[in-house]
């Protein structure tokens, strides 16, 4: 098989995603929570489809991370390792930055604190230190499910599991399913699914299936939502196509290799802070209502 180089394309579609995000809620979001106006003459509400294209990345690299791992627990312990200490560090930072110059609403308690160590504080009856912490509930959910993939040895029959997959999802979409999406968190699982599959292909180990299996995902994500998110979804795979034939390499530029290097913290401190220095800096008048 041949020898993979470093996939920067990666990083820098990480790079977008994080900086659409950011703009998402530094405008549309900001202004829709905060009525200042500030943000009236320019409110980009496509951004928040950012979070769509982090979860096919992360289908795409979890998958890739799975076939190199020796064992479950090294897996897990890689993933964890990854997540929580960084995590950990900016939700403190959140915290009490927040609640030494934020406003009320976006406050939080010493229980909200403790709680949120776990990354699922919603689960447990308690509310988030930053609002984007929602996203890392489905990512979680997906990293269980391939760890039981991985125990019950059907790693390269990823793809019958797959089918199963979008079996639920319609399912649970049509039928309302008790307790499945909670477990699942099947809403997403179109984008994780297709990440897996851009991966198969990536690598040259893909088959027709794959991507019979990508356009399924998508004609899914089509049948669960508008009109709108499906077009921006196409658009996402299209993009993907592009990469994983090697047809993306001019994205792979330094300023958006290195946003996506530091995309996960970027993405965890952002919102409630940016929204507090938002907040602030209009106080101050350093940003003008209605510029």
């Amino acid at each position: 098989m041949i020898e993979k180089r470093r996939i920067t394309e990666l990083d820098a579609l990480r790079g977008i995603a994080a900086f659409a995000v950011l703009l998402y809620h530094f405008t549309f979001k900001f202004n829709d929570i905060f009525q200042t106006g500030y943000t009236s003459k320019f409110e980009f509400s496509y951004g928040h489809y950012g979070v769509q294209l982090f979860f096919i990345i992360s289908g795409f690299v979890i998958f890739m991370t799975l076939e190199k791992v020796q064992n479950a627990f090294e897996f897990v312990y890689k993933r964890f390792s990854r997540l929580y200490p960084t995590f950990w560090i900016c939700m403190a930072l959140t915290f009490f930055t927040v609640n030494a110059i934020g406003p009320e609403y976006l406050k939080r308690g010493f229980g909200d604190f403790v709680f949120n160590i776990t990354m699922m504080p919603d689960y447990l009856g308690f509310r988030s230190i930053d609002g984007a912490y929602w996203s890392l509930v489905p990512e979680l959910f997906f990293y269980l499910l391939m760890v039981f993939v991985f125990l019950s040895k059907k790693v390269k029959r990823i793809e019958i599991i797959g089918f199963f997959w979008l079996g639920l999802i319609l399912i649970n979409y049509f039928y309302k399913l008790k307790g499945i999406n909670l477990i699942l968190n099947l809403y997403y699982g179109c984008y994780f699914l297709a990440g897996i599959n851009f991966y198969k292909i990536w690598k040259e180990d893909s088959k027709l299936i794959n991507h019979i299996q990508i356009l399924l995902s998508l004609l899914v994500i089509g049948i669960i939502n508008d009109a709108e998110t499906f077009i921006v979804s196409t658009l996402f795979f299209i993009i993907f196509y592009l990469f994983v034939f090697e047809k993306l390499r001019f994205i792979a530029v330094k300023p958006l290799i290195y946003l996506g290097e530091i995309s996960y913290a970027l993405y965890l401190i952002h919102q409630f802070i940016g929204y507090t220095l938002q907040l602030n800096l209009i106080k101050v008048g350093v940003l003008l209502i209605g510029f």
